[in-house]
């Protein structure tokens, strides 16, 4: 029989199912479905072969693993058959010919079959990668910074990529190729539902193989949330919920206060007491306390951080610091503008910028500062530049527009600290006096290069090896990494050192206010993990912060946890002002320059410390007292530590202190629904009448009977 003489005349009677009695478009979605669930079957049957492996892990059990791979290989057939079959159904409607309608539909089925597949190689390969599934806030991650992630991804998974597309280009070809063999036979086929019964014993047929392979304890060990499917439709549901009232706890967040009270604070500035001669804000980049000197680091029984060392003694020394966010996207901003980074589900790139907001220049020049930002990095990466350009015209000086030679950092080419520091002390001595300058240093961020002309202290230093990169490198080149490392720390503690003694051999070091803080640490396979950027872990998020004014005030040291949210409000105090009321973080020190000492609850009390992270993945965090609880969204963790007992964060008691657990669980998300309901894109009045909501304080957990743990038994929910 002609095949096409069948497929033109849907009612010959070689079969049965394309009877005139039949549609047409059923035996079309018969073979949409047979092959959508056919590929279906070969991708999340891959995924739980990675599972069988090792190369993802998951906290769900071996059976809910093969029903989510199945449930997501159900998903996509359904989809392709209803969207082929409407396509058919669309095309015949406008009186095209059956088979040209067909060839169509089939167009149409594969363009989404190539898109499929991209996201779900990508998902695959970014789950491998980082131990996260793919969302959509990490598909947002990603696009935003892909000018600064190609070269990275193209110089270091070069490999993988290539293993990826191909498979990507098999899999599509196996797909077309099925589409259009069953296109030719259809008029052999006995009937259009066994098309799509084939598809699905296939997918039973496997899941049931793999189930039985699977071995119980692999679901007790792992991160692994979801299939990439499914993982991307629950982020897209969850950014579109809207937030309910947590049930059974009396939470409120106080309203940020009136716009109109910035009027007041401004008429206050006039009784301001005193100011410095001028200001120096550094950040450093990727430092956290681990490799200080002050802190107790020693290479070689020496410190590797003289210059931080000598500042430490000399100043106000917050010792249990925390910045708000593990990636400098946010962290960096929120120091700058004391305004912490939680706007929405996903990630911010400071696209809308309809809030109110004042930043260190804003507040430096309306005292009467000149002020300018020396940086090492881009700052454009993920919209930076964007959120520190206000109504203040200030000079930014970084490496998108600095015109010399960049030291390659892979995901971006930054400029060479030294030069950095050159560029602001001439400008500083050109100035004089009511000068104020920002300076960002980034040797420290991987992969820790350095000048060429610099001297490296610590041997061998260059991992000469493929498995070198962001996201993971193998513990047997740790030693090799940290003396890496530790260089590029020298290294800029030697650039803090030439701004404290260019400004003490002007003899202007006594009345100027120095900062230092970091925008957050660096992992070195702590809790299994290298580099920063995806987890709320101390070694991650407990930052140096120092603030040295000899004029003004002596060395004085506090362990009370604190966020780098605070240094703004700070200088305000400092200044005799009160904290410009867009601010969310509070004073630590005084007019008089004495730190204040804070209630441990209470109206008195510090606020909570609260952190999140919105790329690779989303973790929100808070700290109270001795207590820590972080909430990875992407795999569904909760972790609750105490820090007193349990300082390293080995001992999760989540499960032994659900009390403790649900009791900050509340706080934390309660202050997350009002900074979000505050941006929402619907709350355009409010913004414009109120600033943003301000920081819960820490719940009285002693006094409702929340007692210290004693117990340390490992536990994960």
């Amino acid at each position: 029989m002609n095949p096409k003489t069948s497929l033109s005349n849907p009612s010959s009677s070689a079969n049965p199912c394309l009877a005139p009695t039949s549609s047409p478009a059923a035996a079309y979605a018969g073979v949409f479905l047979w092959s959508g669930a056919l590929v279906g079957s070969i991708l999340n049957g891959s995924h739980l072969i990675l599972l069988l492996c090792g190369a993802v892990a998951s906290t769900r059990s071996a059976e809910q693993q093969v029903v989510s791979a199945g449930i997501a290989a159900v998903i996509f057939a359904l989809m392709g058959a209803t969207l082929g079959a409407c396509a058919y159904a669309a095309l015949r409607a406008c009186q095209f010919p059956t088979l040209r309608a067909f060839a169509w539909a089939r167009r149409v089925y594969i363009l989404l079959m190539s898109v499929y597949v991209f996201l779900w190689i990508l998902g695959e390969t970014f789950l491998v990668s980082t131990g996260a599934p793919l969302t959509i806030g990490s598909l947002e991650f990603l696009a935003a910074g892909w000018r600064h992630l190609f070269s990275s991804l193209a110089y270091q998974y070069a490999w993988q990529i290539f293993v990826a597309l191909a498979a990507a280009v098999f899999i599509t070809w196996l797909a077309a190729r099925l589409v259009r063999r069953q296109e030719q036979t259809l008029s052999a086929e006995p009937c259009p539902q066994s098309l799509a019964l084939r598809g699905f014993a296939c997918l039973l047929a496997l899941s049931s193989v793999l189930a039985l392979l699977l071995q119980p304890q692999m679901a007790e060990s792992g991160q692994l949330c979801d299939t990439p499917e499914i993982s991307l439709l629950a982020s897209i549901a969850e950014r579109k919920s809207v937030p309910q009232e947590l049930a059974g706890q009396r939470v409120k967040v106080t309203p940020g206060p009136s716009r109109q009270s910035e009027a007041l604070w401004l008429l206050d500035r006039a009784s301001k007491v005193r100011l410095p001669e001028r200001v120096v804000l550094i950040q450093l980049e990727s430092v956290g306390v681990d490799h200080l000197g002050y802190m107790g680091y020693r290479r070689e029984g020496r410190s590797i951080t003289p210059h931080l060392d000598e500042l430490a003694k000399a100043s106000a020394n917050w010792i249990q610091a925390r910045t708000t966010a593990t990636h400098s996207n946010y962290a960096q901003m929120a120091t700058l503008s004391s305004l912490f980074p939680r706007r929405g589900w996903g990630l911010d790139t400071y696209g809308e910028l309809d809030y109110p907001r004042v930043l260190w220049h804003d507040f430096l020049m309306g005292a009467g500062f000149e002020t300018v930002t020396f940086s090492s990095q881009d700052e454009s990466w993920q919209g930076m530049l964007l959120f520190e350009k206000t109504h203040s015209t200030q000079r930014i000086e970084h490496a998108g527009n600095f015109p010399g030679e960049k030291i390659d950092k892979i995901t971006e080419k930054v400029v060479p600290d030294h030069i950095t520091v050159e560029r602001g002390l001439k400008w500083l001595k050109e100035q004089g006096s009511s000068a104020a300058v920002y300076f960002n240093f980034q040797a420290t961020h991987f992969p820790y290069s350095l000048p060429a002309a610099v001297q490296h202290q610590f041997l061998p230093d260059d991992p000469h090896d493929a498995e070198f990169n962001y996201l993971y490198y193998s513990k047997e080149l740790l030693p090799i990494v940290q003396n890496r490392y530790d260089n590029a720390l020298a290294y800029v503690d030697q650039q803090v050192g030439r701004v404290l003694q260019s400004l003490r051999e002007r003899h202007q070091l006594e009345n100027t206010l120095v900062v230092v803080t970091a925008d957050h640490g660096e992992l070195f396979w702590q809790h299994g993990l290298v580099t920063h950027g995806r987890t709320l872990f101390d070694g991650e998020s407990r930052v140096p912060l120092l603030i040295h004014w000899p004029a003004a005030f002596g060395p004085q040291v506090s362990d009370t946890v604190v966020s780098t949210l605070d240094i703004l409000p700070t200088l305000a105090a400092l200044f005799g002002e009160l904290p410009h009321p867009a601010w969310q973080g509070t004073p630590l020190l005084n007019e008089q320059g004495e730190m204040v000492s804070f209630q441990s609850n209470g109206p008195g009390a510090h606020p909570a410390v609260f952190m999140n992270i919105q790329g690779m993945k989303s973790w929100d965090g808070l700290i109270c007292g001795e207590w820590k609880l972080m909430e990875d969204r992407s795999s569904d963790t909760v972790y609750l530590f105490h820090l007193g007992d349990d300082p390293k964060e080995l001992h999760n008691l989540a499960h032994q202190r659900p009390e403790v657990r649900d009791r900050l669980h509340a706080y934390l998300q309660t202050q997350m629904q009002a900074q979000m309901s505050y941006h929402a894109d619907d709350n355009q009045e409010l913004r414009a009448d109120r600033f943003a909501p301000r920081l819960l304080s820490c719940p009285s957990l002693e006094s409702e009977g929340i007692a210290r743990s004693q117990s340390l038994e490992t536990t994960s929910l």
